[in-house]
């Protein structure tokens, strides 16, 4: 086992002093699925409805084109040159990548199956692409286990490592737990990576929905104390969680990517 892994001991965090640490969670107000990690363990507040998150909805992406080679990449210029950021999201196969960006987007574009490891390519999401600078969305191809043979899936991290490296247009990737599971090998060994090359990332905990208030609450926990362990640098300090299924979460999530996107 690697040093890295080894700092991942699960260590409690102190709760807040004369507070209990479940008051920080309500299931009924999506601005409390934000929380502040880097520090203190606390709730982070959100947006609720319309804003710049609206700017996402209403259609109007579509598929630019599936790239399984970096030559496939759709031309990204120079940030002088009126580049626009685009934003990725990642995760193991499994998490729930696809069927979050359907709900955050409210467009049934991104392919979603219970046989894990679907996503084969890089999936580039184009919004007015009228433009000659249109925005993007990368749904980059799930890490970990996945229905393929060992080469495929060899090529796939290829082209993950290509697309973090050498996409100027870059400015943020939103790396997806699974909240039963939490940080797992494959996990920890693409936040490294993330890490080696100085990439912006932020951690987004999915189907909430599928576990108990308290279990969360652990969960966050434990996730912001190996975060701190692990001396990430690169990574954002406000955490999310999130669910595709009730869309608890989701508003604040959608904001801060439309602040990313639409920040000019």
């Amino acid at each position: 086992m690697s040093s890295l892994l080894r700092t991942l001991s699960l260590r409690q965090l102190s709760h807040p002093p004369g507070r209990n640490f479940s008051r920080y969670f309500t299931r009924n107000h999506s601005k409390d699925y934000v929380w502040e990690w880097k520090s203190t363990l606390k709730v982070g507040g959100g947006e609720e409805g319309g804003g710049v998150g609206s700017k996402l909805i209403g259609g109007g992406w579509s598929l630019a084109v599936g790239a399984v080679k970096v030559e496939d990449f759709p031309s990204s210029g120079l940030r002088s040159r009126g580049l626009r950021p685009e934003v990725a999201f990642v995760g193991r196969s499994n998490v729930g990548k696809s069927s979050l960006i359907n709900v955050i987007l409210q467009q049934k574009i991104a392919r979603t199956s219970k046989t894990p490891g679907r996503t084969q390519q890089i999936n580039f999401f184009r919004r007015d692409p009228i433009e000659k600078h249109p925005y993007y969305i990368a749904d980059l191809p799930g890490y970990g286990f996945a229905k393929a043979p060992i080469k495929v899936v060899e090529k796939w991290n290829v082209l993950l490592g290509a697309y973090v490296r050498e996409r100027e247009a870059l400015g943020r990737v939103f790396t997806l737990i699974d909240s039963r599971r939490g940080l797992l090998e494959t996990d920890v060994s693409f936040i490294d990576f993330l890490e080696g090359h100085r990439v912006p990332y932020q951690i987004v905990l999915t189907k909430i929905d599928k576990i108990q208030e308290d279990s969360l609450a652990s969960m966050v926990e434990s996730i912001s104390s190996n975060l701190r362990s692990m001396r990430v640098r690169s990574c954002q300090s406000r955490l999310f969680a999130v669910s595709s299924r009730t869309g608890a979460g989701v508003e604040c999530l959608r904001a801060e990517i439309a602040g990313i996107l639409f920040k000019d």
